[in-house]
């Protein structure tokens, strides 16, 4: 059983593959703040974080409450050697004034999927994709994956073969004692497993 990890997001998550060769954990670099090594304006003084990029690693989006509710920010660049270039909000439809967006995660195939507040105020998954006249109408993920009044977010994909898998969190938006945030799993939108 081949698996691929496509990309991750503010999720951390470790996959075993049986045959796979382990990687050493301990030899990362020193953490750099993005503004140092890259465009000033990647990080302000407000919050900004849940950054995914995209596979070919030109493009990073993550979320910021710089504009005063939380909105999912884009910035790119023409090769890894060059900095990001300036961070700018996602236009409508995806980022909406009367809605906070969150978590973000870029796929293949030009699709972006995020958490929003615009239609459940505990948050729930969303899709949108990159086309010829812009982002399109972000979709709701159906019923498989969203539930009214539990926040899903942070969701992590790969590939296991020729099938998407999604993993994400989901938990009640106050955090009722007792009822912490649980690990799911979907296969191409289907019925979810706990991960």
């Amino acid at each position: 059983m081949t698996k691929k990890l496509l990309i991750t997001s503010s999720l951390f998550a470790f996959f075993c593959v049986s045959g796979a060769t382990a990687k050493n954990w301990q030899v990362w670099n020193p953490p750099q703040n993005l503004n140092v090594i890259s465009n000033p304006d990647i990080n302000t003084a407000v919050v900004d974080g849940c950054a995914s990029h995209s596979p070919d690693g030109l493009t990073i989006v993550f979320n910021s409450n710089r504009n005063g509710s939380q909105d999912l920010f884009m910035a790119s660049r023409n090769s890894r050697a060059d900095e990001f270039g300036p961070a700018s909000p996602l236009p409508a439809p995806v980022n909406r004034p009367d809605a906070n967006e969150a978590c973000p995660t870029l796929m293949p195939g030009k699709k972006l999927y995020f958490s929003s507040d615009r239609d459940d105020l505990a948050y729930d998954i969303y899709v949108t994709r990159m086309g010829r006249d812009g982002w399109s109408v972000p979709t709701r993920l159906g019923p498989n994956i969203n539930t009214p009044g539990m926040l899903e977010e942070t969701p992590t994909f790969y590939e296991e073969n020729g099938q998407e898998v999604m993993i994400f969190t989901r938990r009640p938006p106050s955090g009722l004692a007792g009822q912490g945030g649980r690990l799911y799993m979907s296969i191409d939108g289907g019925p979810l497993r706990n991960a």
